[in-house]
């Protein structure tokens, strides 16, 4: 797990050099899956700026409040990596992009702004507030929805679904630190 900065930061580095290789690779749906992969990988580069400056109140700050357009952005460029292969309707455009906006007023509203380590689990604390479950669900189908609607059905595509849907569902036992702890599993699921 990505619980130091060591790990944070290879995680970010090994995921970015995926992609970087799927892009240039460029066989069927790999530049979509390098948009994906770099932006889930992203958070990996936050937390690892999180993990070196925990203590510092304008490192922890900065990156706590990235946090959530990252998040949103993780959705976001799925749509946009459907949309390299198949035609997006203006309504799907305009439910994300207001799913998007309805993330960061939902996150700078609740969260505290600083990112703690839950003693529980040894993981980060993103802004000190956990994820309501139902807004996980939310995630997970503003995931999915463009894989499973735009992108030719494969067994690919059935094994990414069910694969990340089962370490979604796994990632619960990490309670308030499910969003951390998803980002790992979610660049595991990546690669």
């Amino acid at each position: 797990m990505c619980k130091s900065f060591e790990m944070s930061l290879w995680t970010g580095i090994y995921s970015y050099a995926i992609a970087y290789y799927l892009y240039h690779r460029n066989l069927n749906f790999d530049r979509a899956a390098a948009l994906i992969l770099v932006t889930f990988s992203t958070i990996q580069w936050l937390e690892a700026l999180l993990w070196y400056g925990l203590t510092n109140p304008t490192i922890n700050k900065l990156a706590t409040a990235l946090i959530p357009v990252v998040l949103g952005l993780e959705f976001v460029s799925t749509l946009y990596a459907a949309s390299m292969h198949s035609t997006i309707s203006t309504f799907e455009i305009l439910i994300y992009v207001l799913s998007f906006f309805t993330l960061l007023i939902m996150w700078w509203r609740t969260s505290t702004g600083i990112t703690t380590i839950d003693p529980s689990t040894g993981s980060l604390l993103w802004g000190g507030i956990g994820i309501d479950p139902i807004m996980r669900f939310a995630f997970l189908a503003l995931l999915l929805y463009p894989l499973l609607r735009f992108i030719p059905a494969s067994t690919s595509i059935t094994l990414i679904a069910l694969v990340t849907t089962f370490f979604f569902f796994y990632s619960f036992r990490f309670g308030d630190t499910f969003g951390s702890n998803w980002c790992w599993i979610a660049n595991l699921v990546g690669l």
